[in-house]
């Protein structure tokens, strides 16, 4: 874990990089070795269950 206390004076860096992997583990490798290139310390992902947060309306 990071100790934050011990970081630089630089901004630490989070990519969100959210729900753009579309489930497939090597979209979200590729997101992360790009995250990493342009310097960010770290990347944050989103999880989501279609089944519950997208209205029946929508699912089409």
């Amino acid at each position: 874990m990071t100790n934050f206390k011990k970081l630089s004076k630089d901004p630490y860096l989070i990519a969100e990089i959210g729900i753009n992997h579309n489930g497939s583990i090597e979209t979200a490798k590729k997101l992360i070795d790009i995250s990493k290139e342009l310097n960010f310390d770290c990347v944050k992902f989103q999880k989501r269950d279609p089944d519950v947060c997208v209205p029946i309306e929508q699912k089409k």
